[in-house]
């Protein structure tokens, strides 16, 4: 493994560290615990701790509470409740009124 240089960090960012030690480690294996133990103490990770995500209730809720769910709800609703008869004679007849 081969390393370089150390090079500045940011100091408006990390006010306690001037340095940092790059390290160019084989990309099939990675850094090794010794060098990621040293990355975590120098605060240089990656991710924020809380997953902003949606639950899958949420999910769930958000695709099956829609304007055209809603609309075929209610047109199953009228031809539970009257008969498809009855509800091709609505429509018959909204045409006619018009």
């Amino acid at each position: 493994m081969k390393r370089h240089r150390e090079l500045p960090v940011d100091t408006a960012e990390r006010s306690d560290q001037k340095y940092c030690e790059r390290f160019e480690p084989d990309y099939t294996r990675g850094l090794n615990p010794q060098q990621v133990q040293m990355r975590q103490q120098q605060g240089l990770t990656n991710g924020e701790g809380e997953i902003k995500t949606k639950t899958v209730g949420q999910i769930i809720r958000g695709n099956l509470i829609t304007p055209f769910n809603i609309l075929n709800i209610i047109l199953a609703s009228m031809v539970f409740w009257w008969g498809p008869i009855k509800i091709c004679c609505l429509w018959v007849w909204s045409f006619v009124i018009r």
